[in-house]
């Protein structure tokens, strides 16, 4: 009798422990924790966004032991421009790769990025963001709730769409897309166009419906939408190199534990490496691409160049220093100085 009431008590007893030990596996699981990521871009794919992107999403998740849940979403449909920039500064959406444009209104100081004529230097330019230029510039979104991570690589803005521009003369008066960027704007006046801010992912349309003649983008941009479809005329005078970035919602990233952040951190400079080295191949087969195409493609030289840049200058660097503030003022005076007497090979001066 004992040993039957023992062989029961044992029986209970063991059957006890596995359900403790399962129910401790089940809290266990529970409570670690899972944070997502929704990364968005206004670009769709095939781009060197995506390709950046799709980097970043496998080694986060990766260093994460899958912690990290990433989600990429392109075509601009979580908010892109100044929409996907509120958002950040809300806590709605966690990060998004976009232009630098729409950051304008929240930090003055970016429009220097957006300045014709003076970062049209792509390495010069890139030691600048690497460097100090580049640590100024994150300071201040920081303080708007933006925490920028990186500076990514796309090409020189030019325009293209359904009227040939030559001259200075050709473009005024013609209805150009540009971002919702006061720099750019205030550049398609001072030329005598008329600017005319316009979300990407609403400019095939725009384009297609003559509501706009031509459109301010890079050539890989305009490929990846498509926009070659609905444009006759490509024309090339490369005025600034269109920096991006890669930027996180401060609220989101005060929520994660340390490793998580540092792993993003780390999972975003070797993607923005990997966004680098497919610009350079994008950008080959999209310059090719438009003309195989049939685009025709004009390429403006030096003396044809000068009148856009003599208004461009003239007009637009100085009222912008005089409606930016002392700080973006201070950056730009860096920026010149830089640009001017510093070689790209003296890269530890920038640092």
């Amino acid at each position: 009798m004992f040993f039957c009431n023992s062989k029961r008590i044992i029986t209970i007893t063991l059957f006890t422990m596995l359900i403790v030990i399962f129910f401790v596996g089940v809290v266990f699981s529970a409570e670690t924790p899972l944070f997502r990521l929704r990364l968005s871009t206004a670009q769709p794919a095939p781009h060197s966004f995506s390709a950046g992107m799709e980097y970043f999403k496998e080694r986060a998740e990766q260093l994460t032991d899958g912690r990290l849940i990433v989600e990429l979403h392109g075509g601009g449909v979580l908010g892109v421009g100044q929409e996907g920039i509120e958002n950040l500064r809300m806590g709605t959406l966690e990060a998004v790769v976009d232009s630098i444009g729409p950051m304008t209104p929240y930090v003055p100081a970016y429009g220097l990025l957006n300045l014709p004529y003076l970062l049209t230097d792509i390495d010069r330019s890139e030691l600048l963001l690497e460097g100090v230029v580049g640590d100024e510039l994150k300071e201040l979104a920081l303080e708007k709730g933006l925490r920028v991570l990186g500076w990514w690589n796309d090409q020189h803005r030019n325009f293209y769409g359904n009227k040939e521009i030559s001259t200075i003369e050709d473009i005024k008066g013609m209805k150009i897309r540009t971002m919702d960027a006061p720099v750019i704007m205030s550049m398609y006046k001072a030329w005598g166009a008329i600017p005319v801010p316009m979300n990407f992912p609403e400019v095939y349309t725009a384009l297609q419906t003559g509501v706009i003649d031509d459109v301010d983008c890079t050539v890989m941009s305009g490929w990846s939408a498509s926009h070659h479809e609905v444009s006759k005329y490509l024309t090339i005078v490369n005025y600034v190199y269109a920096w991006n970035h890669f930027v996180i919602s401060e609220i989101w990233w005060q929520k994660l534990p340390k490793d998580i952040q540092q792993a993003i951190i780390q999972a975003e400079i070797e993607a923005r490496k990997v966004n680098k080295a497919a610009t350079a191949k994008y950008a080959v087969q999209s310059n090719k691409a438009w003309e195989e195409y049939g685009i025709k493609i004009k390429e403006l030289d030096l003396e044809e160049l000068e009148p856009f840049k003599k208004l461009a200058i003239e007009n637009v660097h100085a009222n912008w220093l005089n409606e930016a503030g002392d700080k973006a003022s201070e950056i730009y005076d860096m920026v010149r100085k830089y640009t001017e007497f510093i070689e790209p090979k003296d890269i530890e001066l920038y640092k």
